[in-house]
């Protein structure tokens, strides 16, 4: 096995127990569904050729996403005005680089990391590929050198300047590697995940909706005033446990913190100690098992319910009046047969009077889950082999449809040909700097097509809450994948469908890992590891006191001074 076939397998890791960009587009493709325009989902590949030098032609080979090269092919008229609008644009840069042509790709955007990563192991990959939020896809090319730096183009474009304020920590957090970018920052930014609600039904009770910061115990009182005859007033899928017990961060990493501890004397450097947190493990499932098994407030069916959307399809339909959700999904339609932007239709009344969002709750130790923090979403790479000349023009282009004019004009043109104010806007936060359209009406905000009090729920983890360090960017490429997630899985379901024993499921899960961890050899050696440990520990340490301090001052110290730092002395 070569070099190349080897570090190919480095570059898919773990992520955490919420839903990416790509895999909601998997699923999107697996059943059919269509994405409305306002999609917080694409993606763009470009291959090119061409000759060095001054003037050579460049033919660059598009997908979907940023740019929709099938509007300049199509033989039928175009009647859509997103396609309208979009081959003005794409038209007008071409105009302004007649050296470049364009041709339209048939890549299945659906493609998993593997696939994606063999193409660029084969050397066979587009000139730009979308890695989405993927921290450890880009290390990983990076280190191995399969993605080409991309800082120089970065400053030459002065993308610091171009980025949203809110949107800037947030690329910066995470690829910002050792001073050098091999990802350019995308498109939007996502306000994680949290809970829906009838606005307009809590105002009739004179109920005070939740706000940024709220309890899991007010959680379920809301859920409680709801409720007649004992029937289930929201659906969730298998994992909505989950983000009740890492809002206290008590799962392993990478999707908590306590739940695991450093261990570089053993094969596999991470190890499970359940111990310290098996009273609040206790707690928490037995608080979510009354309200889910006695109380049936929640209808739990993997079935029915394998990811969000069908629950938030019930919520729209006006079967639940709550519905655990992703934020983008309450602006965008295709995932259910009715979504929240069909209610106002369905209702006869404004958007913003009939939704609401609140991010999830925060745990009672203080702190909060890694999945409501705000993320910039839709990054892309581009293969270290491109020649120079095709690396500048797809920068190019890219930075002028996502960055520039050609972001502005593509929705002020599909607004001056609907006349509806969402066409002015294709997110609520984009991570450009055009969260208002300079070329529409100034009445024409994205808070008068989306709402005042939508807009904020959106915005207040996105600016409330600081990025918190994420550990991919602490160690190096590791072609070892950790224990699978077979025994997490079923940890899940007995806590949250069983009444089976709280500490019994879960020494049992970590009897599990371990012994699974005990069989696996890490690609880093004990000093490589322990070295990255100490910084990223050191890194949420000051994370913590200075953005949780009631966090930072129980659970984060006991765990960082009792077992972490320990374990790595």
């Amino acid at each position: 096995m070569n070099k190349e076939t080897m570090t190919q397998d480095a570059l898919l890791s773990s992520t955490p127990n919420r839903m990416t960009r790509r895999q909601m587009l998997r699923t999107s493709a697996q059943t059919g569904l269509v994405l409305g325009s306002a999609s917080f989902i694409g993606g763009a590949l470009l291959t090119a050729c061409g000759d060095s030098g001054a003037g050579a032609q460049v033919t660059l080979t598009l997908a979907d996403w940023p740019v929709k090269a099938s509007v300049l092919t199509s033989k039928k008229p175009l009647t859509d005005p997103d396609d309208i609008s979009e081959k003005e644009v794409i038209q007008d840069w071409l105009n302004k680089n007649k050296n470049v042509t364009i041709k339209a790709s048939s890549y299945n955007l659906a493609n998993t990391d593997q696939q994606a990563q063999a193409a660029i192991a084969a050397r066979t990959a587009p000139s730009l590929m979308a890695v989405f939020s993927n921290l450890a896809l880009t290390r990983s090319a990076s280190k191995v050198k399969f993605a080409a730096d991309v800082t120089d183009l970065y400053h030459q474009y002065d993308l610091d300047n171009k980025l949203a304020d809110y949107a800037k920590p947030l690329f910066k957090n995470g690829y910002n590697l050792d001073g050098k970018y091999y990802a350019l920052p995308g498109d939007g930014v996502g306000a994680g995940a949290g809970l829906y609600y009838r606005r307009d039904l809590l105002k009739e009770r004179g109920i005070d909706e939740p706000q940024f910061g709220w309890s899991w115990n007010q959680f379920y009182a809301l859920l409680r005033q709801f409720q007649t005859d004992g029937k289930p007033v929201m659906g969730a899928p298998s994992w909505m446990f989950a983000w009740i017990f890492n809002s206290n961060q008590l799962d392993r990493q990478p999707n908590g913190i306590l739940g695991s501890v450093p261990s570089p004397k053993t094969p596999w450097h991470w190890q499970i100690n359940i111990d310290p947190w098996v009273e609040t493990w206790t707690k928490l499932a037995q608080d979510y098992r009354k309200a889910a098994l006695d109380d049936n407030l929640i209808e739990q069916n993997t079935v029915a319910y394998p990811w969000e959307g069908p629950a938030m399809g019930k919520f729209a339909s006006g079967q639940y009046p709550f519905s655990p959700g992703y934020a983008f999904q309450g602006t965008i339609s295709g995932y259910a047969p009715v979504t929240p932007v069909d209610m106002p239709a369905k209702y006869g009344k404004p958007f913003d009077d009939l939704v609401g969002f609140i991010s999830y709750p925060k745990g009672q130790n203080g702190s909060y889950n890694s999945g409501i923090y705000g993320s910039i979403s839709g990054q892309v790479m581009f293969p270290s082999y491109v020649k120079s000349e095709v690396l500048q023009k797809a920068v190019d282009l890219y930075i002028y449809r996502v960055y520039g004019d050609g972001y502005i004009n593509k929705y002020a043109k599909k607004y001056e040909l609907t006349k509806q104010p969402q066409d002015a806007y294709k997110f609520i936060a984009p991570a450009n700097i055009y969260q208002k359209n300079p070329k529409v009406p100034a009445d024409v905000t994205v808070e008068n097509a989306y709402g005042v009090r939508w807009v904020k729920s959106y915005m207040d983890p996105i600016k409330n809450l600081a990025p918190l360090p994420q550990i991919e960017t602490f160690f190096a490429p590791d072609k070892q994948t950790g224990p699978t997630s077979a025994a997490h899985d079923d940890l899940l379901a007995k806590l949250s469908q069983s009444k089976d024993n709280v500490s019994d499921i879960l020494h049992n899960f970590q009897q599990v890992y371990n012994q699974q961890a005990s069989t696996l050899q890490s690609d880093l050696s004990p000093e490589e590891f322990t070295a990255s440990a100490k910084k990223y520990l050191a890194a949420l340490d000051t994370y913590f006191k200075a953005n949780q301090p009631d966090f930072y001052e129980g659970d984060w110290t006991k765990y960082y001074t009792k077992y972490a730092l320990p374990a790595l002395s």
